[in-house]
């Protein structure tokens, strides 16, 4: 026994549990000191969790099964009525053990929390299930695990977005696989606002899902979110100029497809700022006007000024930008730079005015 464990209290049964000293476990209960109501008090008071939870976290099999045996089973190894729920225990995030497990890939405490008949689709907040944590996580033995337990792929959370989507978000393809096997029809999943795997998928830049999708599933490659944006202009976005280039060239993704607002790829790519590389790659590749208006005459030139990326407005202002060109409510690049008190793009655009 570990010498700041051989005082039998609650405080070193979270402990033993962390741990996972069943010895400790077995001394305790041995010596008639064990309280049953240890079983499901907080270990910590901000997270909730009981002792199951942080077993369950740690991996921990042995404390579970020693639990499982001691308290929960009566003679004839069937479940007590009185603490059928234990093991769906739930702390302040609306975690059970088995959320706990499997996020945190513990292949073994999942199988043992399935085989004591734990709720495999349970949710916690914002209607995560199990299945959705390791599928984020990519522990594709705990997928497999909770598939083969019932594990509903389709069930979505609060976004709109089932364990397919999450998975197309992580760019895991042999996890996509496995949860497309299970259900052929998962790629047709549309979160609350519109957006579909694909456009998941290109905004991280998943270069194997997406060409998985376009050419397995025939997802369609200019499918629009409820803003308008493609699965292009995502890519574009985030600075995935390499994907782009395959949507484009493989694909034939629409180029002039604009969003709700009128705006193309080179306003997306302009007033995102995070990538520069997707304003090279537009002006220098395709016949792109640098001077394109969106429906309230905005200009890439005016998004990027608002936004304060002075790399971007130097590289729009090398390929022709017009500086004067004005919106529909008469503002120049300048004035959103200056109403934006971007001091560095002020200065830009008036050695250019």
């Amino acid at each position: 026994m570990c010498g700041d464990e051989k005082d039998f209290n609650f405080e070193s049964v979270c402990r033993a549990s962390q741990k996972g000293n069943v010895d400790y476990f077995h001394d305790i209960v041995t010596s008639g000191q064990f309280q049953n109501e240890w079983l499901v008090q907080k270990c910590n008071q901000s997270s909730g969790d009981n002792i199951l939870h942080v077993a369950a976290r740690f991996g921990r099999l042995p404390i579970l099964e020693f639990i499982a045996k001691e308290f929960l089973v009566d003679h004839n190894f069937k479940w007590s009525a009185k603490n059928v729920d234990l093991f769906d225990s739930i702390n302040t995030d609306r975690k059970t053990p088995l959320h706990e497990a499997a996020q945190n890939g513990h292949a073994d405490c999942v199988r043992f929390l399935l085989e004591q008949n734990a709720k495999v689709d349970s949710m916690k907040r914002a209607d995560w299930t199990p299945l959705m944590l390791a599928v984020v996580k990519g522990h594709k033995n705990v997928v497999i695990q909770l598939l083969n337990a019932s594990a509903n792929p389709a069930l979505v959370n609060k976004d709109g977005w089932n364990s397919f989507h999450l998975a197309c978000r992580e760019g895991n393809l042999e996890i996509v696989k496995l949860l497309s096997d299970t259900k052929p029809d998962l790629w047709k999943v549309v979160s609350k606002n519109g957006r579909t795997p694909l456009h998941t998928a290109a905004l991280h830049g998943c270069k194997d899902v997406i060409c998985w999708l376009l050419e397995t599933c025939q997802h369609p490659i200019d499918a629009e979110d409820s803003c308008g944006n493609t699965p292009l202009m995502d890519a574009i976005r985030s600075g995935h100029t390499q994907v782009a280039d395959i949507m484009i060239q493989n694909f034939k993704a629409d180029l002039m497809k604009t969003d709700r607002l009128g705006n193309h790829l080179l306003h997306v790519a302009a007033q995102s700022g995070h990538h520069l590389t997707s304003v090279k790659y537009l002006l220098s590749n395709f016949k792109v006007d640098v001077n394109v208006v969106s429906c309230k005459k905005v200009t890439p030139l005016h998004l990027a000024a608002k936004e304060g990326h002075a790399d971007i407005i130097s590289t729009l202002l090398s390929h022709g930008a017009n500086v004067h060109l004005q919106d529909q409510m008469g503002r120049t690049a300048l004035n959103m730079a200056e109403n934006s008190r971007h001091l560095d793009c002020v200065q830009l655009l008036k050695e250019k005015c």
